[in-house]
């Protein structure tokens, strides 16, 4: 566990947004029930916006990283920048309502904590925010260096060293 997130209550989403994949997992008071992995990251929404603008895939990354949603830069990229931001969505909400629905008796989600390239997108958590009215946040990986030393359910023990061999096999 992560001191800084073990105090988290009711309905949790982390959304991994990576460059070919956005991962949704759900935590319940702090335990992972369940993750659902989809097809479409960072490097398909840059291909899309890119085709409707007719530009290049590297101007469109450029642009999304740096300015994305703020609508006084590049007027033109706001709209479709919008459009193809909040059509991905959709298909994120859709997997965070049957969480809710199969998991969560209904009951809302309490917090969204975005991690991956895919969440330094400018603007994406104030806007995922102002759309569902969840709490939204960046993950913050400086709380794993608060305390030196992991530890597993089953209690093994793994020193900072490992961290990162042991991030890599999980999904």
């Amino acid at each position: 566990h992560i001191d800084a997130y073990k105090q988290l209550q009711g309905g949790t989403a982390l959304i991994n947004i990576t460059s070919y994949t956005t991962s949704i997992a759900l935590m319940i008071n702090g335990q992972l029930k369940t993750i659902r992995t989809l097809p479409k990251g960072i490097i398909a929404l840059t291909k899309q916006v890119a085709q409707d603008l007719n530009k290049t895939p590297q101007e469109v990354i450029d642009h999304l990283i740096r300015f994305a949603l703020e609508t006084n830069h590049a007027a033109e990229y706001a709209p479709v920048s919008e459009k193809v931001i909040n059509d991905w969505w959709n298909s994120i909400n859709f997997t965070l309502e049957s969480f809710t629905t199969q998991l969560l008796n209904r009951q809302p989600m309490t917090k969204i904590i975005f991690l991956g390239n895919g969440s330094l997108i400018k603007g994406l958590i104030p806007f995922i925010k102002q759309k569902t009215g969840i709490d939204c946040e960046l993950f913050n990986a400086e709380t794993m260096s608060q305390d030196p030393t992991c530890i597993i359910k089953n209690s093994n023990l793994i020193t900072p060293i490992n961290v990162i061999s042991v991030s890599a096999t999980l999904p």
